[in-house]
């Protein structure tokens, strides 16, 4: 079986809270992504919010 196709049982089946979960962490993911690359100057003309 796909692994994508497994993913997606297996997310379908999820209690909505942990999909909530899951998204939360990618977000979280994201912006710290973000933020290292704001500090390492590559988005260095985005001024730093924190």
């Amino acid at each position: 079986m796909c692994l994508l196709t497994l993913l997606l049982l297996l997310l379908v089946s999820l209690p909505p809270v942990v999909v909530l979960k899951l998204g939360i962490d990618a977000w979280a993911t994201y912006v710290v992504h973000v933020t290292s690359l704001v500090q390492s100057g590559v988005l260095g003309h985005v001024p730093n919010l924190s």
